[in-house]
């Protein structure tokens, strides 16, 4: 299965490289290999979400708040 994390570390007032490298492990044991992105700005989850699904993404797991997984789902419609 090819699984992709989105991440916006600045949710939640900010994810520190501990706790981020905390929560790829525990997902990892829980859900097996996946990849990661970063994001920069609200708009780049959007071109992130985009980018994953055309490169054949099954699963997209989102990490972030509200505005976070708005913007992913907006990834899923071409403009």
């Amino acid at each position: 299965m090819n699984r992709i994390f989105i991440i916006n570390p600045k949710s939640g007032s900010g994810v520190s490289s501990q706790q981020l490298n905390s929560l790829r492990e525990r997902f990892r044991c829980m859900l097996g290999s996946f990849d990661y992105v970063l994001t920069t700005s609200a708009q780049d989850v959007e071109t992130q979400t985009r980018a994953s699904l055309r490169a054949g993404a099954d699963q997209i797991i989102v990490l972030g708040g509200d505005g976070t997984l708005n913007w992913a789902i907006n990834g899923f419609f071409e403009k």
